[in-house]
């Protein structure tokens, strides 16, 4: 296979780049490592059939934090390896010559529990949530304005300091719908309802007025774009979290409370959904809506579940493999390899790639994970912001849980994604075990990482502080 000038661009870019934050990584503070590394996730201006620049950079990060001794923890390492070792086991079952497709989706997958292990790690070693919590806060922002971008540039495409690399463009703005930085809509709209959970929590704490507009701005912007993506089941797993959320929290926010944040919520809504149906052509998700049909218990545009099942039976147990699609598949000949279309259901996907096993395995990873969570939510941290994390993040998994049954994040081209997910759920992983221990430190120590992996915070007022 011959390679063009831009993908050898992206090789060259990617090994110096790796190269680099190798030797960064190693010699400078773990704090300003992870906050480079954290908020490239959603944005990969290298992303091949080969991987994404943060696949390297995060194993390059991982690799430093080996060998400086800075795993001090590995959680729920024994359901990780059932994990990978369903993935092993499935290979068994694919095509000949398509180890490669297949192999490399498995390096991607492992650079998920890499990172899942690097934000737990550096959290515990932090010692508070205010930093990874201002990373979030930071990401967001920063996913709402390529949106916005994304938006202006509509049916065309832009290029980034001329780079054809580092293209911004709409992939769906033909059909009205707004893909954002992980190119999906279905993803998109899943990760601001996420984050629009964390502005609802950040608005339960005692804040400044400034920092409170902040927040507020912040859940109109994702609720707006939320909007603009089109997708249905967005909507859907968004209310279903809140739901969620307003039980777990019932008793810091009472009736009244209560009442005035589902109004609250709902005339933000409102108006960002007026604004974005009045005035961009990114609106066509109440159409959608009135026009969603059912066959069964089936929406009309998951029919292809039925024919995907006709495929899983054949190999129920360990699966047809890692990896449903193959790279350039469309120009290749493979011997028992026949092409299905994509299920949008989590679930699915994996029963057909890794079977029974491994879906059983993910679901003992996460529902382990929300026990942990449900452990820690009657603790008596003194942060205040802290203390509520156990349940935030238990509502987190209700909504993420919903949101997969109408698309799966496991796709080989949703790498940045799944990052994002198991950063998130590593870094509430670590909330909970230090809220359970009840000896949350001061705000005022440092995350900036010493020689031995230790950190410290220094004291400073933050904007984007939960408190």
């Amino acid at each position: 296979m011959e390679w063009e000038t831009g993908q050898y661009l992206q090789l060259i870019i990617a090994l110096g780049a790796g190269v680099v934050l190798f030797v960064s990584a190693y010699a400078f503070p773990a704090r300003a490592v992870m906050w480079v590394l954290l908020l490239l996730i959603p944005f990969q201006p290298i992303d091949s059939n080969y991987g994404t620049i943060n696949m390297v950079l995060t194993y390059m990060v991982g690799a430093t934090f080996l060998l400086r001794g800075r795993f001090k923890q590995l959680p729920l390492l024994g359901i990780v390896a059932v994990i990978l070792l369903a993935y092993l086991m499935s290979l068994s079952q694919i095509p000949p010559g398509t180890a490669r497709d297949h192999g490399l989706y498995l390096i991607a997958v492992i650079s998920n529990f890499i990172v899942f292990y690097l934000v737990y790690n550096y959290v515990r070693a932090s010692g508070g949530c205010r930093d990874i919590w201002n990373i979030l806060a930071v990401l967001n922002v920063l996913v709402l304005i390529y949106c916005g971008l994304e938006m202006m540039v509509g049916l065309g495409q832009e290029q980034l300091l001329g780079i054809e690399e580092l293209t911004l463009k709409s992939g769906r703005a033909a059909e009205g719908r707004l893909s954002g930085p992980f190119r999906a809509t279905a993803m998109t709209a899943e990760y601001l309802g996420i984050q629009s959970l964390l502005c609802a929590y950040a608005l339960m704490q005692k804040m400044n007025t400034w920092s409170r507009v902040f927040w507020r701005g912040l859940l109109a912007g994702n609720l707006g774009f939320m909007i603009a993506t089109g997708n249905r089941g967005g909507v859907v797993s968004l209310a279903v979290g809140l739901l969620v959320f307003l039980f777990l929290f019932r008793k810091e926010l009472g009736v009244v409370k209560i009442v005035t944040v589902v109004v609250s919520a709902s005339l933000i809504f409102v108006v960002s959904a007026f604004v974005i149906v009045q005035y961009t052509q990114y609106n066509v998700l109440f159409e959608r809506l009135e026009k969603t049909k059912f066959e069964g218990y089936v929406p009309d545009t998951r029919v292809g579940w039925y024919d995907l099942w006709d495929r899983i039976v054949e190999k129920p147990v360990i699966g047809h493999g890692p990896r449903m699609r193959l790279m350039d598949e469309e120009t290749r000949n493979v011997p028992g390899y026949i092409p299905l279309p994509y299920p949008h259901n989590a679930y699915l996907f994996l029963i057909y790639t890794i079977g029974f096993v491994g879906l059983l395995a993910y679901v003992w990873f996460f529902a382990e994970l929300a026990r942990q969570y449900w452990r820690g939510r009657r603790n008596r941290a003194e942060d205040p912001l802290l203390r509520g994390m156990p349940r935030l993040g238990l509502a987190i998994l209700v909504l993420f849980a919903v949101s997969e049954m109408r698309m799966e994040l496991f796709r080989e081209n949703l790498t940045d994604y799944q990052q994002y997910l198991f950063m998130l759920v590593g870094a509430f992983l670590a909330f909970s075990h230090m809220a359970m221990s009840r000896k949350e430190p001061a705000s005022s120590q440092a995350v900036n990482q010493n020689s031995n992996g230790s950190a410290d915070v220094p004291q400073k007022k933050r904007l984007l502080r939960g408190g």
